[in-house]
C-alpha cells in the first residue's frame, strides 16, 4: 500500500522552506506523540499549515521516515534497533515524547559496550544511569575519542576520575592483561588530563584540581612528551 495515500500533513527538513519533505498521516503522529498532538491543536501554526519543520540536528528525512514506519499499523512488529539507528530513533522519540520507542532505545543502549562516543551521547540526553555505567566500565580511550568529547569537559573530568581510581586501585594486583595494568591506566589518565587542560583552560583546571588530583600544570604539560602509545 502506498504510504502517501490519504496523507494530510507534511514534514519539512533542511533550510527554510524545506529542502526535503515527507508526507505523513497527522492522526498517526498525534496518537503517538503528545508534543505533535499539541502542535496540531486548533490555533497553532502547524494546525493551520499542516506542516512541521524538523531540525537537521534532530533527524534527516531518511531517519524520520524510518522512525515513521515504526508508528504505522503493525510497523513496530518489524522494529529492529541497531547501533546504526539507535541514536536517531532515540533523538526523535525523546524529542516528541514517544515513550514506547524511547524505552526500546534505552534498553538497547544498556547493552552496548562503553565508548566515549556513547558516553557523550548519554550525557547530552540526560541518560544518567547509562552514562555512569559506561564511564565505570570504560577501559581505553584514543585521541579521536577525546576529540569527540572536547565540547563536554565535564565528561572528560569524569573519565579522568575513572582512570585515576583505576590506576590507583589496581596497584599490587599484578598484570592480568595489557589493558588492565596500572601503568596503562595511568597513561590513559594522563592523556585525558591533558585533554581537560586544553578544553577548560588553566583557570578551570585549577578549580577541577579540587575534585581530582591533576598534579601541577607544568607536570601536565611535560607529560605529553612522555606519553606511551595507546593506539
Amino acid at each position: 500500500m502506498n504510504r502517501d495515500t490519504a496523507t494530510d500533513a507534511v514534514l519539512e527538513f533542511g533550510a527554510e522552506g524545506g529542502d526535503e519533505t515527507l508526507n505523513v498521516h497527522s492522526a498517526i503522529l498525534r496518537v503517538a506523540s503528545p508534543v505533535i498532538d499539541a502542535m496540531f491543536e486548533a490555533g497553532m501554526k502547524e494546525s493551520r499549515c499542516k506542516t512541521i519543520k524538523v531540525s537537521a540536528d534532530l533527524a534527516s528525512r531518511a531517519q524520520f521516515e524510518e522512525f515513521y514506519a515504526i508508528l504505522l499499523p503493525l510497523g513496530s512488529k518489524g522494529l529492529r534497533i541497531t547501533k546504526d539507528n539507535v541514536a536517531h530513533l532515540f533523538r526523535i522519540s525523546d524529542f516528541y515524547q514517544i515513550e514506547g520507542v524511547r524505552s526500546e532505545c534505552v534498553a538497547f543502549l544498556c547493552t552496548l559496550d562503553p565508548t566515549v562516543a556513547w558516553i557523550t551521547f548519554a550525557h547530552k540526553h540526560g541518560l544518567k544511569e547509562i552514562y555512569s555505567s559506561m564511564v565505570a566500565k570504560l577501559d581505553t580511550v584514543t585521541k579521536d575519542d577525546l576529540a569527540q568529547a572536547k565540547e563536554f569537559p565535564e565528561v572528560l573530568v569524569d573519565i579522568a576520575e575513572h582512570f585515576a581510581s583505576k590506576s590507583g586501585g589496581e596497584k599490587g594486583k599484578g598484570t592480568e592483561s595489557k589493558r588492565q595494568t596500572p601503568s596503562r591506566a595511568k597513561a590513559i589518565e594522563a592523556r585525558v588530563k591533558i585533554a581537560v587542560k586544553r578544553t577548560l583552560g588553566e583557570y578551570c583546571v585549577r578549580k577541577v584540581n579540587r575534585r581530582i588530583d591533576f598534579g601541577t600544570l607544568s607536570e601536565l604539560s611535560d607529560s605529553i612528551d612522555r606519553m606511551p602509545a595507546l593506539y
